[in-house]
């Protein structure tokens, strides 16, 4: 399920039947035939509070699927559908009975995608990061033939470790995927910090549309702690701020390691924890024209309030939280990466969100560092964490946004 709803927008809910919803069919394909099992969603907003909820389906072997809504209590904002690998997603705003969406196959030009080359890389190096050391916490990690060399430390869950850190959905492989990828050949995208120490816990259960607190609070520990990273990606976010992560994260800091982390996918403010905690790096989803699968799905992630548009053809994604507290902007539209294979297939899929943002920072600043001889030989004290947040400011260029939409703008490693 490629797609970053369940880690922002709450747990999708199923479509209940009743006489007072209101129906959309939905028909998906891929290169004009029907794309049995693609994974559909119908975003809504509620019309009294505002928050955001998903109806999900699954299509059957002829493509289509049928989704409801109750038109009393919520709006609906778009239609969504992608393959569990292989295709782009596809997306559309036209609430007619019958929706239509195209999702394209995935086709790759080389190691490098619009979101390598947008923040300053421009050929695959596969030794860029080499020297420092990421932590990932999410869903699992693998496996992928990409991924053997990221470090499996197993499983935080109810407050107990397992050594299972295996990928219990898509996102987790997906984050490491961006992070660091070691493709073993020209045909697919590679990590934008291929050459770094990854390790990854999960903090996920099978079948969960979310973490508990507390057990990422552990596993923040452990990685900062236990293992000495020197950042770690929280690619996820929630409304409630969490004493328990707090504690960790500062706790994190103390030893030296920088928590990296997701501003949200509410198209609003503001932004989401743990992101808003002090000392933590928010990042939001950047996209830009024409990067996507259509037009149609461009317009669907492309934001309404020119505001929100900044200079070339860049902008806050439509889903992109925002607000006091963001630091930057990273690629978070048209972005492929890994998903876990169980026969040794190099697969790929399609997302969209500020989880894929917060891996392409985190990789970019693991890249940077890498090369900083003056922050490697810092001792792990809160120093060595400020240097890197501090580091990560400097590598922002203003996209033309006020400072609500953009903080201090998208990272990027060219001069």
């Amino acid at each position: 399920m490629p797609h970053d709803f369940s880690h922002h927008l709450g747990k999708p809910r199923a479509s209940a039947q009743n006489p007072e919803q209101s129906g959309v069919d939905v028909y998906v394909t891929s290169a004009g035939l029907p794309l049995a099992g693609a994974l559909v969603f119908l975003v809504v907003k509620n019309i009294e509070t505002g928050a955001q909820h998903v109806h999900a389906g699954m299509a059957n072997s002829a493509g289509e699927t049928s989704l409801t809504f109750a038109p009393a209590e919520e709006k609906p904002l778009y239609v969504s559908a992608v393959a569990q690998s292989g295709t782009w997603y596809g997306a559309s705003q036209k609430f007619n009975r019958r929706v239509e969406i195209e999702c394209p196959p995935l086709v790759f030009d080389g190691p490098l995608g619009w979101w390598h080359k947008s923040v300053g890389i421009t050929t695959y190096d596969p030794g860029r990061g080499q020297g420092v050391a990421v932590g990932l916490i999410d869903t699992g990690a693998g496996p992928h033939p990409y991924l053997s060399h990221v470090a499996d430390l197993g499983a935080f869950v109810d407050g107990e470790h397992s050594a299972d850190g295996a990928d219990v959905s898509y996102h987790g492989t997906m984050m490491a995927g961006l992070i660091g990828a070691r493709p073993d050949n020209n045909d697919h995208p590679a990590g934008i910090a291929p050459g770094a120490a990854l390790s990854s816990v999960r903090v996920y259960e099978a079948g969960a549309h979310g973490a508990k607190a507390d057990d990422v609070a552990q596993a923040i520990r452990h990685l900062a702690t236990n293992v000495g990273v020197d950042l770690i990606n929280l690619s996820l976010s929630s409304e409630k701020a969490s004493d328990a992560q707090a504690a960790a994260i500062e706790e994190a800091r103390m030893t030296g390691t920088y928590c990296i982390a997701a501003a949200g996918n509410t198209g609003a403010e503001p932004v989401g924890y743990p992101a808003a905690l002090e000392n933590v790096a928010a990042v939001s989803a950047l996209g830009r024209d024409a990067c996507g699968p259509t037009t149609e799905t461009d317009l669907v992630f492309a934001p309404k309030d020119p505001v929100k548009r900044g200079e070339n053809g860049l902008y806050l994604s439509a889903i992109g939280s925002y607000g006091p507290g963001l630091t930057c902007l990273a690629p978070g539209t048209a972005i492929a990466s890994t998903v876990a294979s169980q026969d040794g297939r190099p697969l790929y899929a399609a997302q969209v969100g500020s989880s894929d943002s917060v891996a392409i920072v985190t990789g970019l600043l693991a890249a940077r560092l890498s090369t900083d001889r003056d922050y490697l030989t810092l001792d792990r004290t809160a120093a060595r964490s400020d240097y890197a947040a501090r580091t990560l400011r400097e590598l922002c260029q203003p996209l033309g946004l006020p400072s609500l939409y953009q903080g201090y703008g998208k990272p990027n490693l060219a001069p």
